[in-house]
């Protein structure tokens, strides 16, 4: 990442702040699954700035060993000592016990992230998904550690209104949309009925440096990036204005460190709206790409969007009302769309093209994540 380090950018928000310097006068020892992924990596960068031990929990089927590599690389070398990682399954239950057992923390990260690999392999996903997090639910109830999961906007489903609210949510419209509403619920049944402290960050579209660029899990940003980089239109499913809310990676970790830290019991057991609280269509989003290639000196420059039909399970609108989690933990976006686009695009200039040019896409893997 070109930018200044996260950590220092998180800190000059005095929301985030105060919640960083709770974390250093008392540290915890944090499990992050899936913590070689996009957010995980992020969120254990902070965490290791903030002088927190952290266990890190993948099995590198979607995540990266070089995103903990980046992670470090910012961080003075002694951050190194204070950080594990574990070659392993969240489904596997003794595993999984084991690092619970050892942690103040933990934060969920680990899945099969994207709507097409839930619609071929929806039983797969289901195993992930669900069980694996039914399995973690249990585990953070004997042990009475806190647990911070993300939920996902593709819950809201066919719920209608710019803004999506917590409470008007709609028909899930595929697999994993409804994989990420049974842990929601389970969640809520795992308080009520157990005391488990738990809360849901409901992530919306998170863009930002290391965000997947291979696989089903490739978003819009991503995928627009590489067609321009090959001198391809950026391909707009629909009209382009559908909308969705793109909130930086950094918004996500502020989230995570606020609600880690509330006092407010009133937060356990819900699920609360994480992104920028702004609507922005597609082709709004296609002109940020456009002037943040044209500042970077990029070529050749973005071309008109080509348009193609409606995919099924994709919803028209999806942003989020946050102000839930403003009430409930003080979050509030750090890291703006403008901001978020010529970060993700300065990474994204820096990473090696392949010989022939072109960025192969591959299929779901059948590995768990």
């Amino acid at each position: 990442m070109t930018a200044r380090p996260l950590h220092n950018r998180l800190s000059d928000a005095p929301h985030v702040a105060s919640a960083l310097q709770a974390l250093r006068r008392r540290p915890r020892r944090w499990l992050v699954t899936g913590g070689a992924g996009f957010i995980g990596s992020y969120l254990t960068e902070v965490l290791l700035a903030a002088e927190q031990e952290v266990i890190v929990l993948d099995d590198f089927s979607t995540g990266q060993r070089s995103n903990l590599a980046e992670a470090l690389e910012p961080l003075p070398l002694a951050a190194a000592s204070r950080l594990e990682v574990v070659h392993g399954d969240v489904r596997d239950r003794e595993t999984l016990d084991g690092l619970v057992r050892r942690s103040d923390v933990v934060a969920h990260h680990a899945g099969r992230p994207g709507v097409r690999r839930s619609m071929l392999d929806p039983d797969g996903t289901h195993d992930v998904h669900v069980n694996g997090f039914q399995t973690l639910l249990d585990s953070v109830k004997v042990h009475d550690v806190r647990l911070l999961y993300a939920a996902s906007s593709v819950s809201y489903g066919t719920a209608s209104g710019l803004l999506n609210r917590e409470d008007e949510e709609g028909v899930p419209l595929s697999p994993y949309a409804a994989q990420k509403a049974a842990n929601d619920l389970y969640a809520a049944a795992y308080r009520r009925a157990y005391g488990v402290r738990v809360i849901g960050l409901r992530h919306f579209n998170v863009i930002g440096p290391r965000a997947p660029l291979h696989g089903d899990a490739v978003g819009v940003l991503a995928r627009w990036m590489q067609r321009a980089r090959q001198g391809q239109p950026c391909e707009v499913y629909g009209d382009g204005r559908s909308t969705r809310d793109f909130v930086h990676v950094g918004n996500a970790v502020a989230a995570t460190v606020l609600a880690a830290t509330t006092r407010n019991d009133a937060a356990f057991g819900r699920v609360f709206n994480i992104g920028s609280g702004h609507a922005t269509t597609l082709l709004e989003l296609h002109g940020y790409l456009t002037n943040a290639w044209h500042a970077a000196a990029m070529s050749p420059q973005p071309v008109t969007p080509k348009f193609l039909p409606f995919r099924d399970g994709d919803v028209r609108h999806a942003s989020a009302d946050v102000r839930s989690a403003r009430d409930a933990f003080g979050y509030h976006p750090v890291v703006g769309l403008e901001e978020a686009v010529a970060d993700t695009l300065a990474w994204f200039k820096a990473q090696a093209v392949p010989p022939n040019g072109k960025t192969s896409f591959t299929q779901p893997s059948a590995a768990t994540p």
